[in-house]
């Protein structure tokens, strides 16, 4: 539970962190002291993880609220609400439930539901001066100009385009810029001069600034003197190291979210490399046992193989490369 007292006259609202207890909800107080459960009508019975809220700079009687259910990543709902009641006791307002934008969002090459990973990267935010330009953020990041009333002018500008990452955790406005934002990734800060722009354009921030999560690691355990060594980590893939990355430190041979791998025997004049992605994804490559590089590779893992983990593990033979075992229910 998070609660921000502004000054005299204006909202001080709490951000629940979820849905369990007597108290959850969403709440508006005048004083920072009483405070009015505002909880829309149709959100009773529903089953929540978290709460993000935000109110407009530019009319502090407006609020925007994305809300993860439990029912999934894509289980989420939006909502807008204007304070237009006087009755000095926080309540009176109209909510305006914008659920349904939620689903049909613009990805890559088709339209899909903002996807919140079970409530781990949510993100909203209000343009300085314009309380309908709203942007929210699940795994990548969307505009809207009518606080997505519609569909019809919400728009990606980050997550999954050049110079940005995913997983959106904050966007904020530089003080005294309408235009100049920032946002928070599971790829750093990066950095845009015109969040309002036709084309958002960004800038890593990352300067001397890396982060890696390894979820595994392996090197050939029958090839002495063979210093390759892979890892997968989170939200960046798996990469590769030897000596003989004169370019590199570490050349990057997977995506997504890499996790446990493997390396096979090397076979004549390549190595292969096992690596998985989230969800059980098993992939087999082969690559230049020197360099590093790419030479192919496809996906091996069972096919319609359900109940795996996020990152599922696989084991290798150790004896008899060929041969790779995996764990589902």
């Amino acid at each position: 539970t998070r609660c921000t007292s502004r000054r005299q006259r204006q909202m001080c609202i709490r951000d629940s962190l979820g849905g369990v207890g007597s108290n959850a909800g969403i709440y508006r107080s005048v004083d920072g002291l009483s405070w009015a459960n505002i909880t829309p009508l149709d959100m009773l019975g529903y089953d929540y993880n978290r709460i993000v809220l935000a109110l407009a700079p530019s009319d502090e009687n407006i609020l925007y609220c994305l809300i993860a259910g439990t029912g999934g990543r894509e289980d989420t709902r939006f909502y807008k609400y204007t304070y237009v009641s006087g009755d000095g006791t926080g309540s009176g307002g109209v909510w305006d439930n914008r659920s349904a934008q939620m689903d049909g969002l613009p990805q890559e090459s088709s339209t899909g539901p903002l996807s919140h990973q079970d409530s781990y990267n949510m993100a909203v935010t209000v343009h300085p001066t314009d309380s309908e330009l709203v942007f929210v953020g699940g795994v990548r990041l969307y505009r809207s100009d009518d606080g997505f009333a519609t569909g019809a002018t919400t728009v990606k500008i980050g997550g999954s385009v050049t110079n940005h990452h995913v997983d959106q955790h904050l966007l904020v406005f530089q003080p005294g810029s309408p235009s100049i934002a920032y946002t928070a990734t599971d790829g750093g800060v990066h950095r845009t001069m015109d969040a309002t722009a036709a084309t958002v354009e960004w800038t890593p921030l990352n300067n001397g600034y890396t982060t890696s999560q390894f979820y595994d690691v392996a090197i050939d355990d029958d090839a002495p003197g063979n210093d390759m060594v892979i890892g997968g980590t989170h939200d960046n893939g798996t990469w590769l190291t030897n000596t003989s990355l004169a370019d590199v430190d570490w050349r990057q041979r997977d995506g997504s979210d890499g996790g446990h791998c493997a390396i096979a025997d090397v076979v004549r004049d390549s190595l292969h490399l096992l690596t998985s992605r989230q969800r059980g994804v098993i992939a087999r490559l082969k690559v230049d046992p020197i360099t590093g590089d790419f030479l192919a590779g496809t996906q091996i893992q069972p096919a319609g193989a359900g109940g795996v983990l996020f990152i599922n593990p696989f084991v290798m033979d150790p004896v008899e490369n060929f041969k790779v075992y995996t764990a589902t229910s």
